[in-house]
């Protein structure tokens, strides 16, 4: 997906071409998205971008490098998501994954004049897979660029994102609409003291779904963050503020696979409900 083939991130699309068409490429960047924004695709058309011969800079989407690219088989584009180990059903990125992620990157290029790594799921990562990073972004090997996708950038370690260029990835605008309408109902329902069985109906919805869960807590935690901008007198700045770390709370619960319908009825109560 070439640049032009991106919808609803223009800005980021722009500050991506001109990071793309000039020779200041950073070696690490953080992409940062709620769960249903496509982070990768981002990922995907910055690599095109950097690596394109037809098209550099923007990437034509069509020439054989762009479409290997896309399809996951260009040999110096090295991806690392999540996954469970033997004795556990928890999804992380492991310290071993990270660690062949880097012999590779200590390499050659085969094709391109650069290695790309793309770190899906990177708030996942155990304690010593971010220690082991931390190395290579201290000191990366030349022309290397390391993109890091992540659906909250504070569960990264502080370490690691001051080493990075921070870049934020907008939601499906079509999705995020009409998300956006049922939190903001949400938060007006909790503002006014509503009913309780309404906001119950909002949780039900969701269900035990954790994806749907992180979504709706993200949208939830954007709501707050507008009407704080938008300085809404209904709501004391403290009550934001309060708002904003108990969503953060709720979601590292459900992380710690607390249930879902739990977390969001005490998160609910927690905020008025």
């Amino acid at each position: 997906m070439a640049y032009h083939q991106i919808r609803g991130n223009e800005n980021l699309v722009a500050k991506l071409e001109t990071i793309t068409k000039s020779e200041n490429v950073h070696h690490a960047y953080i992409f940062e998205g709620p769960l249903n924004s496509d982070k990768t695709g981002i990922a995907v058309s910055f690599a095109q971008a950097l690596l394109c011969k037809k098209s550099p800079g923007t990437g034509c989407g069509v020439c054989p490098t762009c479409r290997m690219i896309e399809s996951g088989n260009h040999i110096d584009i090295i991806r690392v998501k999540a996954g469970a180990s033997k004795n556990s059903s928890v999804q992380s990125v492991r310290d071993n994954d990270i660690e062949n992620l880097i012999s590779r990157l200590n390499t050659k290029p085969y094709e391109a004049d650069r290695n790309i790594a793309v770190i899906e799921d990177a708030d996942t990562m155990s304690r010593k897979a971010a220690n082991r990073l931390l190395k290579t972004l201290e000191e990366p090997p030349l022309g290397t660029v390391i993109m890091i996708l992540s659906e909250n950038i504070t569960d990264l370690p502080v370490t690691i994102r001051s080493r990075c260029v921070h870049l934020r990835v907008l939601a499906d605008d079509a999705k995020q609409n009409d998300l956006a309408e049922k939190t903001a109902g949400f938060v007006d329902l909790l503002t006014s003291r509503g009913s309780y069985i309404s906001l119950k109906r909002t949780i039900e919805k969701i269900g035990k779904d954790r994806d749907k869960a992180f979504i709706f807590l993200d949208s939830l935690e954007d709501e707050y963050r507008k009407r704080l901008l938008d300085m809404d007198s209904s709501i004391k700045k403290e009550v934001i503020f309060k708002a904003v770390d108990e969503i953060e709370k709720t979601r590292k619960k459900i992380k710690g696979n607390v249930t879902v319908q739990y977390a969001l009825k005490a998160l609910t109560l927690n905020l008025g409900g």
